[in-house]
């Protein structure tokens, strides 16, 4: 056999493999089984609140261009 007949033939059998294992009937889940706990979440209720947009930090602030001022 030639090698491209050959990869041909396994890619088809691949191929074919992956389509009947993946399509197979699924058993129904025993739930029977499980304890129907309820589940417990944590709430939180939105509301209006004001923001404050002031940011403060240490440090020295240096301008990018300075100007020198003299009297007459």
């Amino acid at each position: 056999m030639k090698p491209r007949n050959l990869f041909s033939n396994l890619l088809i059998l691949l191929t074919f493999f992956l389509i009947f294992t993946g399509c197979h009937k699924k058993k129904p889940e025993d739930n029977s089984k499980k304890s129907e706990q309820p589940v417990v979440v944590d709430v939180i209720i939105a509301g209006n609140q004001s923001i404050s947009s002031t940011v403060e930090a240490n440090g020295s602030i240096i301008a990018n261009e300075f100007v020198e001022l003299h009297p007459e």
